[in-house]
């Protein structure tokens, strides 16, 4: 898809959201790469397995950054190859992990919500303005996601998606 027709794709169920639909949209379309990736149909975000049962998600190759190199997994999951990410202080893992596997977008977003609200809640407040929230979700110890310039790269994301929301005539 291009960015304008994910736009047009995700907007009706980002604007259901209870969370920036520029943030929502931006957020997925790096995810899936503009929905070239999703996992199964609706998993726009990379939202690993958690608390699910295990039949109701896929096994799938992703990439995750940590700062050691003895992150294990519980079978299924496992490691398949580390590498180590010179001047970052940080080993690129590749590895099979479990993800959740959507009926349908509205209830992807809906998860995605649930999960933003739950392990950020100081967070929460700023879920309405872009740039704040990525920022809150990356403060502390724990994470939204490894990347190490998760930031600015979403920061990008939402000058794209803003631009491809108008082009599409959609409101931001």
């Amino acid at each position: 898809m291009t960015p304008k027709e994910f736009c047009k794709w995700m907007a009706p169920a980002a604007y259901n959201a209870d969370i920036s639909p520029v943030f929502i949209i931006a957020q997925a379309a790096l995810e899936s790469g503009w929905g070239k990736s999703t996992i199964g149909k609706y998993n726009v975000f990379g939202i690993t397995r958690g608390g699910w049962p295990v039949e109701k998600c896929l096994l799938v190759t992703t990439h995750e950054y940590f700062k050691t190199k003895t992150v294990r997994f519980t079978a299924p999951e496992k490691v398949v190859k580390i590498e180590h990410v010179a001047g970052k202080g940080l080993y690129k893992y590749t590895c099979k992990r479990l993800f959740r596997n959507y009926s349908t977008l509205g209830e992807a977003l809906r998860d995605h919500a649930a999960v933003l609200k739950h392990s950020w809640p100081e967070a929460w407040a700023y879920r309405m303005s872009p740039e704040n929230y990525v920022k809150k979700i990356q403060e502390g110890r724990k994470k939204y996601a490894t990347a190490p310039n998760y930031v600015e790269t979403m920061v990008k994301m939402f000058g794209t998606v803003r631009k491809a929301m108008k082009e599409a005539g959609l409101s931001c």
